[in-house]
C-alpha cells in the first residue's frame, strides 16, 4: 500500500473517530475575558450527552460533595465518592455515569489557562491519579471556594479579577498535596521531560524511534533515557510504546474503523505488525479487545 492510500486510510479513521467519540472545545462565548473557563454544577443540562463515551480539547476539574455512581477514564471505572476531585486532561476518553442524587460542580479550563501557574500545570500534567479524595475536613475549603467562584461567574457584573484569583485559589488548593513527577519542577531534567511528553504527543503516530526525540531536544538517546526513567520508571521506547497502545485501545473501542484501518491511522503499514504489537503488549488480540467493548 502506498503512502497516499495509507494517508487516505489515516484520514476516514480521523473522521469516523470525529464521529464515535466526540471532541468537545469552548464556543467564543465561554471565554471570560483572557480567561478561558467555564463553571457548572453537575445537575445543569449538557449539550452533549456526558454518559456516552467523548472526550475534550481542555481540562476538566470534577467536584463530588456527594458521590455515588462511577466515572470511566481511559478503560479505568473509578468509583464515585463522597468529597472527591476527578481531573482530566485534554484529548483522555472518559464518561460519566453518576447517581441522580449524587451531587457536585466541573469546572472547564484550557491549557493556556493552566499555564499561568507553572508548578499547578506541572503537577496536572503528571498527577499520579486522575482521582484527588479528599476527606470531609479537606474537603470543606474547596467547597467554600467552589461556591465563591460560582457566585463571581453568575454575577450579573463579572468582575474577572476576582474570578481569577479563585480558580488559581482553587487549583492550589486541588494540587497541593497530589504526587506528581519525581523530577523536581525546577530541574532542568523537568523541563526536558515536558518538552518530550509535548513530543511525544504530536508525533507518537510517525515517530517511533527515541533518537529521533533525543534529536528534537540535542541531547544525547542515553541522557534522554535517564531523564525518561526518572520521571516515569519507564524507557522512552517502553513511554512511546504505552502512548501509541493507548490510542490503539481508545480507537478499537469506541470508533467503528477496523483493525486494519485502525493500525494504518496509528503509522503501521503491515496490518501484521500492528497486530503483533498489540497482542504483545496488551496481552490479546486486537480484535478480541475490539469485540469485547463493542
Amino acid at each position: 500500500m502506498g503512502w497516499r492510500d495509507c494517508a487516505i486510510l489515516q484520514t476516514g479513521v480521523m473522521e469516523q473517530l470525529k464521529k464515535d467519540i466526540p471532541i468537545h472545545d469552548f464556543s467564543p462565548e465561554d471565554d471570560l475575558g483572557n480567561l478561558k473557563m467555564r463553571y457548572e454544577a453537575l445537575n445543569v443540562r449538557n449539550d452533549y450527552d456526558i454518559s456516552e463515551p467523548h472526550r475534550h480539547m481542555y481540562y476538566e476539574l470534577f467536584f463530588f460533595k456527594k458521590g455515588g455512581g462511577a466515572h470511566f477514564i481511559d478503560f479505568i471505572e473509578h468509583r464515585i465518592n463522597d468529597n472527591s476531585v476527578h481531573l482530566i486532561m485534554p484529548g483522555q476518553v472518559h464518561l460519566l455515569r453518576r447517581h441522580p442524587s449524587s451531587h457536585g460542580a466541573v469546572i472547564h479550563f484550557k491549557k493556556e489557562t493552566a499555564m499561568q501557574l507553572p508548578q499547578v500545570y506541572s503537577i496536572l500534567q503528571n498527577a499520579a491519579s486522575p482521582i484527588f479524595d479528599q476527606d470531609e475536613v479537606a474537603f470543606k475549603p474547596i467547597q467554600t471556594i467552589l461556591s465563591q467562584l460560582e457566585e463571581a461567574v453568575k454575577s450579573e457584573e463579572q468582575n474577572i479579577d476576582e474570578i481569577t484569583a479563585c480558580l488559581w485559589h482553587m487549583l492550589l488548593k486541588v494540587t497541593a498535596a497530589q504526587k506528581h513527577t519525581r523530577i523536581k519542577y525546577e530541574s532542568r531534567s523537568y523541563k526536558y521531560f515536558a518538552e518530550l511528553k509535548q513530543l511525544v504527543e504530536d508525533n507518537y503516530r510517525n515517530n517511533y524511534l527515541p533518537v529521533w526525540y533525543a534529536a528534537q531536544l540535542h541531547i544525547t538517546e542515553k541522557r534522554l533515557n535517564e531523564i525518561c526513567k526518572e520521571a516515569t520508571g519507564n524507557t522512552v521506547s517502553n513511554y512511546l510504546k504505552e502512548r501509541i497502545l493507548l490510542e490503539a485501545k481508545r480507537l478499537l473501542s469506541h470508533s467503528a474503523g477496523s483493525v486494519k484501518e485502525i493500525g494504518y491511522h496509528l503509522g503501521f503499514e503491515d496490518p501484521s505488525y500492528f497486530a503483533r504489537f498489540f497482542k504483545k503488549n496488551a496481552g490479546i488480540t486486537a480484535g478480541d479487545f475490539k469485540e469485547q467493548y463493542k
